[in-house]
């Protein structure tokens, strides 16, 4: 009887650490839906903006100031050295909710613009949001969710991105500008309110030496099945435990053979990010269906798109745990590939042709197509990978270091995007992004190594080459997980 009545209370502690544990992953992950926002919004105001009546200023904008929107919040990211230091001094949490501050005031600015530097000034402030988006998310979830579970919900981010494009996509189409705007100030609102009561992750206690507490976090993390919670809390003596002032400094991200594996592995992914075409497309998705003569309008063309890049989206989150990341990621970039040089080919061939409304469809399907592969694969798989190889005590550097580069090629990706249209031609443009993914996807095979299902201390143990049994280690994880779910 006593075994019954155990075996239950442990299948009950494991229901609710799911489910806190989901309602925590979702929360946080409304940020993503920000960053989503913040991405697309140039899309559906593109037109208004350069109409002979725009909805801010007096006379049309022109194309230059449009690629300066498109890009300028990437320059926000600029204060990612501070998410850095907040991450890593006030916690995971804190930082989050700081967050979504950046987004209340770019929107309140955009509601009350007069021209297009108050426009640029939002621009750059939701840019500063999208910098502590991209570190305190992945960061919550990755010291929060339990091993088997972390890949699930580490792909919530991306999802909820997507989400946010669509929002931004259906509300912009749909509504006028200032109706738009409240739109969009709602969701950081709603994400603040709902999002401080949660507790700070245990990893992030536990290094800055708080262990009560970090006890306390982990017990509620998973279900106060105190059994686990010891389990894991002897884990995490493997952790160093360190009341971090400062972050760690660039020597700390080459200092082991570890850590510059790792930093190389994060530096090509978040290369790959908007080298892929994503965020170009994204954010220039209205006109680039106008260029290419979809057979829909270029709105509908644009929410059909984002539709099927949110739907695949959810794939990724239960398929990142199952077909492990590695695969997820070559299968993304060698599609992307695959079907931007189609639309490449498909651009050629109809300056010469005149191809009928089926023929039309081609734009439209391809581009949802590379947008969903991205939204399975490369999107969500390059953030989980990147929260699970650095040591707890570089990660936050890592990841500012990493995200602040990143942005820099946003930048340059898409204020240089129409001088690239203009250059060579859109068709051109694809082509360049196909032949990028097909270079990434060779790196990532001879390179990355599969963390699926692997604890963080065996995954830190593989990068540094040490003498573990990684195969054994992740069919013994699996069958306790199984064992768990029966």
């Amino acid at each position: 009887m006593d075994e019954d009545v155990t075996i239950k209370t442990q299948a009950a502690c494991r229901r609710t650490a799911k489910v806190r544990q989901f309602m925590a992953a979702f929360l946080v992950s409304l940020l993503g839906c920000c960053s989503g926002m913040s991405v697309a919004w140039v899309a559906p105001m593109q037109p208004l903006l350069m109409s002979e009546h725009p909805p801010v200023g007096t006379e049309p904008m022109s194309e230059d100031i449009i690629a300066w929107l498109a890009s300028v919040n990437y320059l926000g990211n600029a204060g990612i050295w501070f998410w850095g230091l907040a991450t890593d001094r006030v916690g995971r949490k804190a930082a989050a909710c700081f967050c979504s501050i950046s987004y209340i005031v770019c929107y309140v600015v955009t509601l009350f613009a007069r021209d297009y530097v108050w426009l640029i000034v939002a621009r750059l402030s939701s840019g500063v949001g999208i910098g502590g988006i991209s570190l305190a998310v992945p960061l919550f979830i990755a010291e929060m969710a339990q091993d088997d579970l972390r890949g699930f919900f580490g792909s919530f981010g991306v999802i909820f991105f997507n989400v946010g494009v669509v929002y931004t996509y259906v509300a912009g189409t749909c509504l006028s500008y200032r109706a738009f705007t409240i739109c969009c100030l709602i969701i950081p609102i709603i994400f603040v309110i709902s999002f401080v009561w949660m507790p700070e992750t245990p990893i992030f206690l536990w290094k800055n030496g708080e262990i009560e507490k970090a006890e306390q976090s982990l017990l509620w993390y998973r279900g106060g099945d105190s059994a686990e919670t010891t389990r894991t809390l002897e884990s995490y003596k493997l952790f160093p435990k360190e009341r971090n002032k400062s972050m760690k400094s660039l020597k700390s991200l080459v200092s082991t053979k570890g850590n510059t594996k790792a930093s190389i592995i994060g530096l090509i992914l978040m290369t790959a990010f908007p080298l892929s075409g994503y965020l170009t497309i994204s954010t220039f998705a209205v006109s680039i269906f106008d260029a290419c003569g979809s057979s829909i309008s270029s709105y509908q063309s644009a929410i059909t798109m984002a539709t099927v890049q949110m739907i695949s989206a959810f794939f990724c989150s239960f398929a990142s745990d199952r077909f492990g990341r590695k695969g997820l990621l070559l299968a993304s970039l060698l599609t992307i590939a695959l079907f931007l040089a189609i639309l490449g080919a498909f651009l050629v061939l109809s300056v010469k042709d005149n191809l009928n409304f089926i023929s039309r469809l081609t734009p439209i399907l391809c581009l949802s197509i590379c947008m969903a592969a991205f939204a399975a694969g490369l999107g969500p798989v390059a953030y989980i990978i990147m929260s699970e190889i650095f040591t707890p005590d570089t990660r936050g550097c890592a990841m500012s270091v990493l995200s602040l580069y990143m942005c820099i090629v946003a930048f340059t990706m898409n204020k240089s995007f129409p001088s690239m249209k203009e250059l060579f031609r859109l068709e051109g443009c694809f082509f360049f992004y196909s032949f990028c993914c097909c270079i990434f996807a060779l790196f990532f095979y001879f390179y990355l190594p599969e963390t699926k299902g692997l604890p963080q201390s065996e995954i830190l143990q593989l990068l540094n080459e040490e003498n573990i049994t990684i195969a054994s280690s992740a069919k013994e994880t699996e069958k306790l997980n199984k064992c768990s779910e029966l």
